[in-house]
């Protein structure tokens, strides 16, 4: 990423010119297809949390206008900055969020009706862990944009990749304890996206 940001190239396909690789505007085309999906994701995800929770407040809204809205308003304009950091105010209600979450499915109490969790055994909730495990620690196409951002004092290959595992840690750290955490408060009864619970 390092040798690649101070090159200053514009997208990943100039990447894939530069190293003489076939088909550079594929590249371009699979990252648009993998980000809108991704996109798609995160908008239908937080759609099922608002509307519960309009539902919850006596709103009578449905599910396919709080996914418009939410695809419109906070999630299409943050998609088309050139500048992550404009996602700076956004991460960190979403960071906040996160520990609110993990900290109340910790402190929610055991229940008597706690299912092992089988390596084996698949079901709905299996795809569902699947995707969120791929979005959680999908960000190398990321990589060179967030190593140009780094402070010029912070920015080395190295200081780099410790970031990137510590990130990557902290996010698998956070995983696990609400998964197993969600089995521990909720039981059978946890549902693939425990928030729903």
């Amino acid at each position: 990423a390092g040798r690649e940001a101070r090159r200053a190239a514009p997208a990943l396909s100039e990447l894939w010119r530069g190293a003489k690789l076939p088909l550079p505007k594929a590249v371009d085309a699979m990252v648009a297809l993998l980000c809108g999906g991704c996109c798609v994701f995160y908008a239908a995800f937080a759609a099922d949390l608002f509307y519960a929770l309009a539902k919850r407040l006596g709103l009578g809204t449905s599910r396919e206008m709080v996914l418009g809205v939410l695809t419109c308003i906070p999630l299409a304009p943050l998609c088309l900055g050139d500048d992550l950091s404009v996602l700076k105010y956004s991460s960190l209600a979403g960071l906040l969020g996160i520990a609110y979450t993990a900290s109340f499915i910790g402190k929610n109490g055991v229940t008597t009706d706690v299912a092992p969790i089988p390596a084996t055994q698949t079901c709905s909730g299996t795809l569902v862990l699947a995707n969120t495990l791929v979005v959680a620690f999908l960000c190398h196409y990321n990589a060179v944009q967030y190593y140009r951002e780094l402070s010029p004092r912070r920015r080395t290959p190295d200081k780099f990749r410790r970031a990137v595992v510590r990130g990557a840690a902290l996010t698998a750290l956070v995983f696990a304890a609400t998964l197993f955490g969600g089995a521990r408060a909720f039981g059978s009864n946890a549902l693939p996206n425990v928030l729903n619970n």
